[in-house]
C-alpha cells in the first residue's frame, strides 16, 4: 500500500491540540482534535503530516502542498492536548487525552503513557518502564516540556489526583512540589508544579529537585528552550480561575528558577494558551497570548503578539507589540523555521464548545531588528505555484552530473506543483473539493521517512 502522498492544506480539517515543531528544515504535525463539517472528532495518529517549508521556499512549491505519511508501531490511541516535543531525531508525545472534549478531560480517559515517533524509520514506541511496579507520573495534560541529552522533561499540568486510581502508589510523588485542587473530594483534578524526567538510556522516570523561585503550579503556560544559554523560560498560564502574568527561567544547570519582571506596553491581566517561540538567527523570542477584557464576551478574545527581548543579567523581560492584520488564533503549532516564524491551525474565538477550529497558515519574517508583515493562508487561499527554481539546492548545469539526491528533489518538485495545479484545475471545474481516494497521481515515491527528509532538508 502507498504510504506518501501528496496533499493540499484545504484538504487537512481544521485541528487543534496537535503536536509536533521543527525538523530537517519541514514542519512535522500528529494528533490533535479535528473540525469536519461541524462535527468534531480526533485526527488518526497513524498520519504524520510535513510542511516542505524551506523545500517550498527553495523549490517555489507552493506551501499549500503537504505531505501525508502513514507511520507503524505502537501506535498511540487518538490524543488531543498531549505534550508534543521534537528532540533529536524523535518526536515525543505525553500525556493528553482520549475523550471527546479535548479541554475537560475525565480521569479515565487521561493518560500518564509516554510515545516516541522515530522521525527515521517511522516507527511509534511504547516507552514502557522497565518493570510493572515503578512508579510514574500521574496522567495530566497540557504540561510543558524540554530534552536534553540526558532525556526529555515534563513541568507542570493538569489531571486527576492519584487517589481517583485503583494503584496510586505507583505514582511519583514529590514532596517539595505544590499542588492545587479543584475541590477537597477525592475525585477532583488538580494542577501541579512536579518537574519530571524520563531517562532515555535507562527508561525510567525521576522526579527532578528544583530550587530557587519555582513556579505556582499552573497548565496551559508558553516555554522555550534557550539550548545555546543551558536556559528553558515559562510564562503565563492558569490555575483554577487565576490566569498568570508572569515570566520565569530555569537553570538547566541547576535546576534553580528565577522570576523575571515582565513588561508589557499594555496592561494585560492574564495570558491564556500562550505560547512561545524563539528566533535563532536572533536573540529575541515571540510570545503569542489569548486574553480576555472585562466585560467582553469570551466569543471575542483580544489577542496579541509580542517579540520579547530577556536581558537575563537584569531579570527583566520587554515586550513590544507586532502587528498582526489577520485572524487571531490560539493553541495552534508554532516553530522557527528557515528564518521564519510559522504558526498552523489552532481556534480562531473563544473556548466554546464549537472551538472554531482552523488550518490558518501563518508565517512571520524575522529580522535582526523588525519583524516584516504576516502572510496568512486561510481557506481561502489558492495560489499557482512557480516550477522555476532559485536556490542552489536545485542548480544544475549541463556539464555537471546532477547527484541523486538533486535528481530526487527536482522530481519532487515537478509532482507537487503538477498536484496542485492539478487539484485547483479539478477544485474550479467541479467547484468542491476533489476526491482523495484512488488517485494515484497523489502518491509520491515510496521512500522511507529519513529519505524524504533528506529530500526536504535544503539547508547548505
Amino acid at each position: 500500500m502507498d504510504r506518501c502522498h501528496c496533499i493540499a492544506r484545504e484538504e487537512l480539517d481544521p485541528v487543534i491540540g496537535h503536536i509536533g515543531g521543527a525538523y530537517r528544515g519541514c514542519l512535522v504535525v500528529a494528533g490533535g482534535y479535528e473540525s469536519r463539517n461541524r462535527i468534531y472528532h480526533f485526527r488518526q495518529p497513524n498520519f504524520l503530516y510535513i510542511l516542505p517549508y524551506s523545500f517550498s521556499k527553495a523549490a517555489t512549491v507552493s506551501p499549500e502542498v503537504w505531505i501525508e505519511y502513514k507511520v507503524g508501531g505502537d501506535v498511540p490511541l487518538p490524543t488531543s492536548a498531549s505534550i508534543g516535543l521534537i528532540h533529536e531525531d524523535y518526536l515525543y508525545q505525553f500525556g493528553g487525552t482520549h475523550e471527546d472534549n479535548p479541554i475537560y478531560p475525565t480521569a479515565i480517559n487521561t493518560t500518564n503513557r509516554l510515545y516516541r515517533l522515530d522521525l527515521k524509520n517511522g516507527m511509534w514506541e511504547f516507552l514502557s518502564p522497565k518493570t510493572a511496579n515503578e512508579r510514574q507520573p500521574s496522567p495530566r495534560t497540557f504540561s510543558v516540556a524540554f530534552g536534553t541529552s540526558k532525556g526529555v522533561y515534563y513541568w507542570g499540568g493538569y489531571g486527576p489526583r492519584s487517589k481517583m486510581f485503583h494503584k496510586q502508589q505507583l505514582f511519583l510523588t514529590d514532596p517539595a512540589a505544590s499542588t492545587v485542587f479543584e475541590n477537597k473530594g477525592n475525585n477532583s483534578y488538580c494542577w501541579t508544579n512536579q518537574l519530571i524526567m524520563f531517562d532515555t538510556e535507562t527508561l525510567s522516570w525521576n522526579v527532578v529537585k528544583q530550587g530557587g523561585e519555582v513556579p505556582e503550579p499552573r497548565c496551559g503556560g508558553a516555554s522555550a528552550h534557550d539550548v545555546d544559554r543551558n536556559l528553558f523560560f515559562i510564562s503565563g498560564g492558569r490555575c483554577k480561575d487565576v490566569k498568570y502574568n508572569d515570566f520565569y527561567m530555569l537553570d538547566l544547570g541547576s535546576f534553580v528558577w528565577t522570576k523575571f519582571t515582565l513588561q508589557v506596553p499594555r496592561h494585560i491581566a492574564d495570558m491564556q494558551w500562550p505560547s512561545m517561540t524563539k528566533c535563532l538567527t536572533e536573540d529575541y523570542f515571540i510570545l503569542s497570548i489569548y486574553y480576555e477584557e472585562p466585560g467582553v464576551s469570551t466569543y471575542l478574545p483580544r489577542f496579541e503578539r509580542l517579540r520579547l527581548d530577556i536581558d537575563v543579567d537584569n531579570k527583566k523581560v520587554v515586550a513590544t507589540n507586532i502587528e498582526h492584520p489577520v485572524k487571531p488564533n490560539c493553541w495552534s503549532l508554532r516553530a522557527f523555521i528557515d528564518n521564519a516564524f510559522v504558526e498552523y491551525g489552532g481556534f480562531t474565538r473563544g473556548l466554546d464548545r464549537s472551538f472554531n477550529c482552523s488550518r490558518m497558515l501563518v508565517e512571520v519574517q524575522a529580522g535582526p531588528t523588525h519583524l516584516t508583515p504576516l502572510i496568512a493562508r486561510d481557506s481561502e487561499t489558492t495560489e499557482e505555484a512557480s516550477v522555476e527554481a532559485s536556490s542552489a539546492a536545485f542548480s544544475s548545469t549541463s556539464n555537471v552530473e546532477v547527484s541523486p539526491i538533486l535528481e530526487t528533489r527536482m522530481q519532487w518538485r515537478d509532482k507537487m506543483n503538477n498536484f496542485y495545479k492539478r487539484y485547483n484545475l479539478i477544485q474550479e471545474v467541479r467547484k468542491t473539493k476533489p476526491t482523495y481516494e484512488g488517485d494515484t497521481q497523489r502518491t509520491m515515491p515510496d521512500l522511507s521517512l529519513q529519505q524524504i527528509f533528506d529530500v526536504f532538508d535544503v539547508a547548505p
